[in-house]
């Protein structure tokens, strides 16, 4: 019997980096939302389901612009601040 070498070729996906602004909403829970995607927003009662929810809005917004034949957008994040003012 005669071997035959087969070969695999893999899929290699490529990972997205996004930057993601949390805030804690003043009532309950926290929401967030990342600037490089519009209309990329979420929000979730613990930092646990924000967290989760990301992840997922993130990539149903790709997959929204992915179905419309747009390119995914590239972060332009640089760097975040706190201003301080008198009160």
């Amino acid at each position: 019997m005669k071997k035959v070498a087969t070969t695999h070729k893999t899929k290699t996906k490529k990972i997205l980096s996004y930057t993601a602004i949390i805030e804690k909403d003043e009532k309950s829970g926290y929401w967030a939302y990342v600037p490089a995607i519009p209309g990329c927003y979420t929000q979730g009662e613990t930092l646990d389901e924000l967290y989760a929810n990301l992840q997922e809005v993130v990539e149903l917004c790709l997959d929204v612009l992915k179905d419309k034949k747009e390119s995914a957008p590239r972060s332009n994040f640089l760097s975040t601040t706190q201003i301080r003012v008198p009160a």
